[in-house]
């Protein structure tokens, strides 16, 4: 089994591409396809993020008070801009305009995680911290993509 470091990292890898892949469908214009891909990138995000603060942040809160108000900050401003794509009328459109500053903000966010957070996590975690992560962003994600 991977780290908990590798497998964060890879989620960032992940999502970067499911952000490619949804401007690609929203330049093709095909709405439907744009949506479905909308749903599962929108789900993923914030299943990683919740884990991320209701898990991982808790842990450095003390010791690097000033980095993780800024990773709190870049992951308010990521929900803001979901909000604000997924309340558009048309959201291939607006994601066309929004997706600069959503992949700015989503890769500098990457790298302050993967430059400090994710090396003091390898540091600090322990098998059942990994567990829990991996299995509420499990459920985190599929809640999210399926709230029925």
């Amino acid at each position: 089994m991977s780290s908990l470091q590798d497998e964060l990292r890879a989620d960032h890898a992940q999502l970067d591409q499911e952000l490619a892949e949804l401007l690609a469908a929203a330049e093709r214009g095909g709405p439907a396809e744009f949506d479905r891909r909308w749903g599962d990138f929108e789900s993923r995000l914030l299943a990683h993020m919740e884990a991320e603060e209701q898990h991982i942040f808790p842990l450095f809160e003390r010791a690097e008070a000033e980095e993780v108000r800024a990773l709190r900050e870049e992951h308010a401003e990521l929900r803001s801009l979901l909000v604000e794509a997924a309340g558009s009328e048309s959201r291939p459109t607006l994601m066309q305009r929004a997706a600069t500053r959503l992949a700015q903000v989503l890769k500098k966010h990457g790298s302050r995680e993967n430059g400090l957070l994710y090396v003091l996590v390898e540091v600090a975690t322990d098998y059942e911290l990994g567990r829990s992560v991996r299995e509420f962003k499990a459920r985190t994600f599929e809640t999210l993509r399926d709230p029925s």
